[in-house]
């Protein structure tokens, strides 16, 4: 897939209609459109988009994700990890319940190899763990991370602040809506297949506040389950994101569908 290349609804001028046309004439990506677009506009709209799309080409060349973060409505960011899945990081955090006042008690974080690292609450869990892996990956893959886990980040570790304004936040929360899944992420689990380990199988976010209670109570077993459980949040974020890209990719990039919303 070239997802990001094949994306012409991105530059100002060109409508979703128009990117169905050109690509009906044989004008599939951002090179075509370099190239061969210029006699599909007028001069005045030709003149800015043959600027953008430079300037496009030579940031994505230059793997420049800081320009894309600001070039790209903050809805199309995911278009970005398809091509750089390898700069992105994956993230769940657990926490003692869902109110301003709990804690952290666990983040879960993998790259796009599901190499899956766990961070602990009075183990491994502080500012300076946490501020060494966001410093590395420019993106940051959640699901319905923009409401719940980055702001707990947010308040537990202030001292992040600055690092997280500076990610590119990929919330699959809601990517899945404009690809037409409904409910969170276990329910998308089991409508791709995903399945889970049967002693976690069925386990949702009151049920990992439990276990840390438990495990505070001197319950060994329970924070191992814990582990396991969001670990499996986090690795499936891999496998789902992939997912969702393809549907995106076959609805909206390769049958020319209007984007929702």
């Amino acid at each position: 897939m070239n997802i990001l290349r094949e994306s012409f609804f991105i530059f100002d001028s060109i409508s979703f209609a128009k990117q169905r046309s050109l690509k009906r004439r044989g004008i599939v990506n951002w090179d075509d459109l370099y190239i061969n677009g210029k006699n599909h506009f007028s001069d005045k709209r030709w003149e800015g988009i043959e600027r953008e799309v430079k300037i496009c080409i030579e940031n994505y060349k230059n793997k420049n994700l800081n320009f894309f973060k600001t070039f790209l409505d903050e809805k199309y960011h995911f278009l970005l990890l398809d091509d750089f899945s390898d700069y992105a990081i994956f993230l769940d955090i657990e926490t003692t319940g869902i109110r301003e006042n709990n804690e952290i008690t666990m983040i879960g974080i993998s790259d796009n190899h599901k190499r899956y690292r766990v961070f602990l609450k009075d183990i491994n869990l502080n500012e300076n763990n946490i501020g060494e892996i966001l410093k590395r990956y420019p993106i940051v893959v959640t699901f319905f991370g923009k409401n719940f886990d980055i702001p707990f980040i947010r308040k537990n570790f202030p001292g992040l602040a600055d690092i997280i304004d500076s990610l590119i936040n990929i919330d699959l929360y809601y990517l899945s809506k404009m690809v037409g899944f409904k409910g969170g992420l276990k329910r998308i689990e089991k409508q791709v297949g995903i399945l889970r380990e049967k002693e976690i199988d069925g386990m949702y976010g009151y049920d990992a506040v439990l276990l840390w209670k438990d495990y505070l109570n001197g319950n060994k077993d329970s924070m191992i389950k814990l582990i396991r459980y969001n670990r499996a949040d986090v690795i499936n974020l891999v496998d789902i994101s992939e997912y969702m890209l393809e549907i995106f990719y076959e609805m909206y990039i390769k049958n020319l569908r209007y984007p929702y919303p």
